[in-house]
């Protein structure tokens, strides 16, 4: 069974995920901080959600270290934030992310994204 890594911590949004990732026939692994996203990632993660706007840790910070490693970098990492959040979606594409996503596209389209990546 494929495992989807969420770095997520707004409770009502990750509930969303949750419910998608389990339709989707894949196991979810919440990750609160940045340590917790890398080593869920290393344990064989199919594919990372990430929160660009979540202040729980630092999201760039941790798109960053997922790029740096070898191992990881073949690992897709989708990203999402708010849709006016310009230079911030930027940013996030030059650290070499697989998808950065306004928060309503992303919502709307979580079942095909996971489709993409866990299939």
């Amino acid at each position: 069974m494929p495992t989807v890594v969420a770095a997520i911590n707004d409770i009502f949004f990750l509930a969303k995920v949750h419910d998608a990732v389990k339709g989707a026939g894949a196991a979810l692994k919440m990750a609160r901080t940045a340590a917790e996203a890398v080593e869920a990632a290393r344990d064989g993660a199919a594919l990372v959600l990430l929160d660009l706007n979540d202040r729980g840790f630092d999201p760039l910070e941790l798109a960053r270290a997922l790029r740096a490693e070898e191992s990881l970098r073949a690992v897709p990492v989708v990203a999402f934030l708010s849709h006016v959040q310009a230079g911030l979606m930027r940013e996030a594409q030059e650290v070499g992310l697989t998808e950065v996503l306004p928060r309503s596209v992303f919502s709307s389209s979580l079942p095909a994204i996971l489709g993409r990546y866990i299939s």
